[in-house]
């Protein structure tokens, strides 16, 4: 019985090494990208887009806490506007600002969550052309900057974590653009 005990200590801590050894090879950055297309008109796309007030039409999260407070500022359109939000253990709390737009191509964001972990993240809605139709593509890029995000990222993708929230977040926009 003993021996066997030696085996399994033995092989969690082998196991947790290789864990740690994956996280200091892997590298930081992290990337998620989804895309989705729509009959409707760039124009359309990027007003909704440009306006964060409106992200919480779409937003894949916005179910998690129906009581979370959100506070926004800045211009009601484009570059400056912001919006934060406070919510229970499954929201968080965070912010997000837009930075940078090109009328009808592009929107890019800061985000930064402050709970339920401290992270930092760049985020783009890119709307292309692709026939008759649009593509709305949303990206999300970061860097690990922690070893317990790191690890974390070793164990559970980011591409596991938030990529059927994106699939939802742009078929959601999709059905909104596509109304107007």
């Amino acid at each position: 019985m003993r021996n066997v005990l030696i085996y399994i200590g033995v092989a969690i801590v082998l196991g947790v090494l290789g864990i740690l050894v994956a996280a200091f090879v892997k590298p930081k950055e992290y990337r998620l990208e989804r895309s989705v297309s729509t009959s409707a008109s760039a124009a359309e796309v990027f007003r909704v887009l440009n306006d964060i007030q409106r992200f919480q039409e779409w937003s894949p999260w916005k179910k998690l806490d129906p009581e979370a407070k959100y506070e926004y500022s800045g211009p009601l359109l484009g570059v400056g506007s912001a919006v934060a939000w406070d919510g229970n253990k499954d929201l968080g709390a965070g912010r997000m600002q837009i930075v940078d737009t090109q009328p009808e191509k592009a929107i890019f964001i800061e985000t930064e969550f402050f709970r339920p972990f401290a992270s930092k993240s760049r985020t783009s809605w890119l709307v292309s052309d692709e026939g008759s139709q649009r593509k709305i593509t949303w990206v999300m890029e970061g860097i690990n900057e922690t070893i317990i995000a790191r690890v974390f990222n070793v164990i559970v993708s980011m591409d596991k974590i938030l990529g059927k929230d994106f699939e939802d977040g742009l078929a959601s926009l999709k059905s909104i653009v596509e109304k107007n």
